[in-house]
Protein backbone atom coordinates (compact mmCIF):
# COMPACT_ATOMS: atom_id res chain seq x y z
CA UNK A 1 0.00 0.00 0.00
CA UNK A 2 1.24 3.26 -0.87
CA UNK A 3 1.57 5.68 2.12
CA UNK A 4 2.29 9.71 2.17
CA UNK A 5 3.41 11.95 4.64
CA UNK A 6 2.75 15.81 5.44
CA UNK A 7 5.40 18.73 6.05
CA UNK A 8 5.72 22.18 6.66
CA UNK A 9 7.33 24.14 5.06
CA UNK A 10 8.40 27.75 4.79
CA UNK A 11 9.32 30.00 1.41
CA UNK A 12 8.16 33.35 0.23
CA UNK A 13 9.67 32.83 -2.90
CA UNK A 14 11.18 30.38 -5.37
CA UNK A 15 14.67 31.00 -4.12
CA UNK A 16 13.57 30.24 -0.59
CA UNK A 17 11.41 27.43 -1.83
CA UNK A 18 14.51 24.72 -2.90
CA UNK A 19 16.36 25.68 0.54
CA UNK A 20 13.31 25.45 2.87
CA UNK A 21 13.50 22.93 5.56
CA UNK A 22 10.64 20.14 5.41
CA UNK A 23 9.20 19.91 9.05
CA UNK A 24 7.40 16.75 9.04
CA UNK A 25 3.71 16.69 10.43
CA UNK A 26 2.74 12.85 9.99
CA UNK A 27 3.22 9.66 8.77
CA UNK A 28 1.60 6.53 7.26
CA UNK A 29 -0.98 8.62 5.96
CA UNK A 30 -3.60 7.52 2.53
CA UNK A 31 -3.63 9.78 -0.32
CA UNK A 32 -7.03 11.18 0.85
CA UNK A 33 -5.83 11.39 4.43
CA UNK A 34 -2.97 13.50 3.22
CA UNK A 35 -4.74 15.74 0.90
CA UNK A 36 -7.75 16.57 3.33
CA UNK A 37 -4.93 17.48 5.79
CA UNK A 38 -3.08 20.02 3.45
CA UNK A 39 -6.75 21.68 2.62
CA UNK A 40 -7.66 22.20 6.35
CA UNK A 41 -4.91 23.31 7.30
CA UNK A 42 -4.02 25.26 4.18
CA UNK A 43 -7.49 26.85 4.74
CA UNK A 44 -7.11 27.83 8.29
CA UNK A 45 -3.67 29.43 8.14
CA UNK A 46 -3.08 32.53 10.42
CA UNK A 47 -2.03 35.85 9.22
CA UNK A 48 1.31 35.24 10.23
CA UNK A 49 1.59 32.01 8.81
CA UNK A 50 0.70 33.48 5.47
CA UNK A 51 3.47 36.30 5.71
CA UNK A 52 6.19 33.28 5.92
CA UNK A 53 4.62 31.25 3.23
CA UNK A 54 3.92 28.55 5.79
CA UNK A 55 1.93 25.96 3.83
CA UNK A 56 1.67 21.94 4.72
CA UNK A 57 2.29 19.80 1.81
CA UNK A 58 2.57 16.27 1.11
CA UNK A 59 4.63 13.42 -1.05
CA UNK A 60 4.31 9.66 -1.38
CA UNK A 61 6.56 7.74 1.11
CA UNK A 62 9.16 5.65 -0.55
CA UNK A 63 8.82 2.17 1.68
CA UNK A 64 11.49 -0.55 1.17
Amino acid sequence: MTTYRTFKRSARNWSEFAKARKITVDRGLTYDEAFHACETFDASRTPAQKRRGTKLEFIREDRA
